[in-house]
């Protein structure tokens, strides 16, 4: 069962909650002596010669914790205001603010308040019809001999090559960034922005905050972890969705933005990384949508071509609610996903667990123009 420190996930008491981070150049570069407010307040904090700051411990209300802009200027640099940073009770609220040009001003997303509504996962669907298959041996053979390394020449000298594993957590993926900034679909496959070369575990610690709302109950933040990590993971195995990057950062794939997370997402993700789940040791696609508020889904019904949006899905909101009532990260899981689902990889065979390796301690972002 996955370890989780709450120690680290929670470091202040309840009604309170600090907001840090890093300020740095969209033109490459931290920036010191940026001046970072929390607008509304008199709180305020002057970035270090790292861009790193810090703002003094605040108040919160664990309940319903207030929501504030966070506003950045820099003699010689543009202004970035950031919208929606809730003080999420016991939390630190991490955030890496991106500052544009001398005379440029950009207002960027903070927090979603609610799972973000997605439609079935273009990515998966794309992979289902390439490598889909009902024996698990079969599709992790059509994984392997289809797609299951990844060529850096693809994608320039400095992309990392991923090898097809069921048991070694891809070390880095591939995100392509599109022009809508990750907010909606994009339909310019392999024109992007650009490709972001991203540790795999971190990868997985910008999307979870992203996907899931941080002041959910651990249990369900680390089921979503582990959610979002063998989803990407299978996509690597497929030799990646879309050409020149594995994933993009839409809601068709998983909604990728590198600019906040907090303490508790993070502790879920490492608790996460402690194992994973497969079907006959074969890493599958584990797809999720978000579900009612209330929580009341029926478990999933059984094809994922028919009308029921949890036909082998996890609800997000239902994740909660599982949370709430008690169950582990793997009972969850196993709510959703030992049900008949009636697709790839096996209907009828149960979840099992393994011990995923440690990964690299050492992060590392490789940026290639799209």
């Amino acid at each position: 069962m996955p370890a989780f420190d709450a120690a680290k996930a929670y470091p202040y008491r309840s009604g309170q909650a600090r907001i840090s981070g890093e300020v740095v150049s969209e033109q490459g570069g931290t920036l010191s002596n940026a001046t970072v407010r929390l607008v509304g307040t008199s709180v305020a904090a002057t970035a270090d010669q790292n861009g790193r700051f810090v703002f003094p411990t605040l108040q919160t209300n664990p309940s319903n914790p207030p929501i504030y802009r966070v506003l950045v200027t820099a003699v010689g640099a543009g202004t970035i205001a950031m919208e929606r940073v809730p003080l999420f009770d016991r939390q630190e609220i991490v955030l890496r603010l991106i500052v544009p040009p001398a005379g440029q001003t950009r207002t960027t997303d903070g927090f979603p308040s609610t799972p973000s509504g997605r439609p079935p996962k273009r990515a998966a669907a794309d992979a289902i019809a390439t490598f889909g298959s009902v024996s698990p041996a079969a599709d992790a053979t059509a994984a392997r001999s289809e797609g299951g390394e990844q060529s850096a020449a693809s994608v320039g000298s400095a992309a990392p090559v991923a090898a097809y594993s069921d048991t070694d957590a891809p070390p880095y993926i591939r995100i392509g960034r599109n022009p809508t900034g990750g907010q909606s679909c994009y339909s310019g496959t392999d024109n992007y922005v650009q490709v972001d070369h991203v540790r795999f575990v971190d990868y997985v610690k910008w999307v979870l905050p992203a996907e899931w709302v941080p002041s959910w109950p651990q249990n369900s933040l680390i089921a979503g972890a582990m959610l979002i990590r063998n989803y990407a993971w299978r996509v690597v195995n497929n030799g990646g969705a879309h050409g020149n990057a594995d994933l993009d950062d839409s809601p068709c794939d998983q909604v990728y933005n590198p600019t906040r997370k907090t303490s508790a997402t993070d502790a879920a993700v490492e608790a996460a990384f402690a194992d994973g789940f497969n079907r006959n040791g074969v890493v599958f696609f584990s797809e999720y949508v978000d579900g009612t508020p209330d929580g009341t889904e029926r478990p999933p019904c059984s094809a994922i071509t028919g009308s029921c949006d949890y036909a082998g899905r996890l609800s997000q909101w239902g994740s909660k609610k599982l949370a709430e009532d008690g169950l582990t990260p793997h009972q969850i899981l196993e709510y959703y996903y030992n049900a008949y689902t009636g697709y790839a990889p096996n209907p009828n065979v149960p979840i099992g667990y393994f011990t995923i390796k440690p990964p690299a301690p050492e992060p590392r972002l490789l940026v290639v123009p799209g």
